[in-house]
């Protein structure tokens, strides 16, 4: 399992996951976190901050959509957060742009340096303006 599911499935058992600088915050009800839960999360600690980190970029409107269409069985929902942001600037691999819309498998971007044409990308290559690339 990676960190990233690892994290959903986490979450899914109502475990709140937090980063405190260096140190991963864990709150849960006594008895819910295993210790092979334990073992598995100091194994992907790394991980799993930067991961935290990178959600802390998004807006709160992002995280709220993507909670709120996230669907198992699939474990990540990254086209969901981008929801709030169609029709707003957003940072792509090839500089920013408006995006105009977004799917599980892809999202089109305007991009300001071709507004006339729209480009394609992977949802998770996409950022909110706020974030870096």
């Amino acid at each position: 399992m990676d960190a990233a599911a690892l994290l959903h499935a986490l979450r899914a058992r109502g475990i709140v996951l937090s980063a405190v600088g260096e140190r991963l915050r864990v709150e849960a009800p006594r008895g819910l976190v295993t210790p092979e839960l334990r073992a598995a999360l100091t194994a992907h600690k790394a991980a799993i901050l930067a991961l935290l980190q990178q959600e802390s970029q998004w807006p709160p409107q992002c995280r709220e959509a993507e909670r709120l269409y996230h669907r198992p069985p699939v474990l990540e929902a990254p086209h969901a957060k981008l929801f709030p942001l169609v029709g707003q600037r957003v940072l792509t691999p090839r500089g920013p742009g408006v995006l105009l819309q977004a799917f599980a498998g892809q999202a089109t971007v305007a991009l300001e340096s071709d507004p006339n044409h729209a480009a394609i990308f992977e949802p998770q290559e996409i950022r909110p303006l706020s974030a870096a690339p």
